[in-house]
């Protein structure tokens, strides 16, 4: 049964991204177009359109099926109006501790000499409007998916740029434990196809889920993962931070080196590649659609009407039908 099934299997992670709706949110939170009559110029939490984008991003989020959605409000630098955007795709076992991914829907320009975070421009194309665009990819995706065991957390934090501060709210607060949480930040820039983890404590067994779709994957904008002990780095700077002082096995997963435009002005639409962001977000889907556990979807229904679920690859142990890649930390060729 199992060999009639599995040439169904021909659903493409890489295919299924939308570069269009990722495109489409990127030009939204960077003033690029506009949403309700405006244009957003800052998402730093001091500037007036921040409630823009927190509105914007809660509306697509909503507009997801299948989510169970919350706004968690907290205050922190002065601020009383500051909110993380949560968004639970629920699994078949909630017993078990679920996944998380984040991104940090706020931005900031703080390199520019003189700059106001009030009133001047901080469009944070790549950092991390990328990563935004990215988790409401991932949601729709994992969405879409027969069912897991897991329940998946995407998760948009505020503050980041202050110091973590959204993160480090929920993490306080939180009540669940945590499987594996997955910082995306950035996640946009193409510094030659290089895609860099800083993982910590107890994420060994993600490094390799990671590191197995890098190789089974049909990328070519991503060429290169690598992965390092976050406690060679130093003191985290992202939204990981919080949860691995927590003792939650997290990983900030970003872009390598950081483009010239960090924290400035010049962080606009352009320096951002679609299909690096695509690629990125395809290869985090993959690997969380194998860590949430699929559930076992009923063979007679899913091969009468099309191809299988992509979750049966690793049911069944088989692998995609594309061309392996090269070794990790190699270039791919063109």
């Amino acid at each position: 049964m199992i060999a009639l099934l599995l040439p169904c299997f021909a659903a493409d992670w890489v295919e299924t991204i939308d570069r269009d709706t990722q495109l489409q949110v990127l030009s939204e939170l960077t003033g690029q177009v506009e949403v309700a009559g405006q244009r957003i110029a800052s998402r730093h939490i001091e500037h007036p359109d921040h409630s823009l984008a927190v509105d914007l991003l809660w509306a697509r989020l909503r507009r997801i099926p299948g989510l169970v959605t919350r706004i968690e409000s907290f205050s922190a630098a002065g601020r009383t109006d500051l909110s993380n955007l949560i968004a639970v795709l629920p699994g078949s076992d909630p017993s078990l501790a679920p996944l998380v991914v984040s991104a940090h829907l706020d931005s900031t320009s703080s390199l520019e000499p003189g700059s106001d975070p009030a009133t001047d421009p901080a469009p944070g194309a790549d950092d991390d409007a990328s990563g935004c665009a990215a988790i409401l990819e991932l949601a729709r995706v994992l969405r879409d998916e027969p069912g897991f065991e897991r329940d998946i957390e995407f998760i948009l934090f505020d503050a980041e740029e202050q110091g973590l501060l959204g993160s480090a709210y929920h993490v306080a607060n939180r009540t669940r434990d945590v499987q594996l949480m997955v910082s995306l930040d950035p996640v946009g820039f193409n510094a030659g196809g290089w895609l860099f983890a800083s993982s910590g404590p107890g994420t060994e067994a993600a490094v390799e889920a990671f590191k197995t779709q890098f190789e089974q994957l049909p990328l070519s904008a991503v060429q290169r993962f690598d992965a390092v002990d976050a406690a060679l780095i130093g003191a985290p700077r992202s939204d990981h931070g919080p949860f691995i002082e927590a003792g939650y096995p997290a990983i900030h997963l970003a872009t390598f080196p950081q483009p010239p435009s960090y924290h400035t002005a010049s962080d606009t639409l352009d320096v951002v590649d679609p299909d690096f962001l695509a690629e990125t977000t395809a290869l985090v889907a993959a690997t969380f659609a194998t860590l949430a556990q699929p559930v076992q979807p009923t063979p007679a229904s899913t091969c009468s009407t099309g191809p299988a679920p992509r979750g049966w690859f690793t049911l069944f142990g088989a692998r995609r039908r594309t061309p392996l890649r090269p070794h990790l930390n190699s270039r791919r060729s063109p």
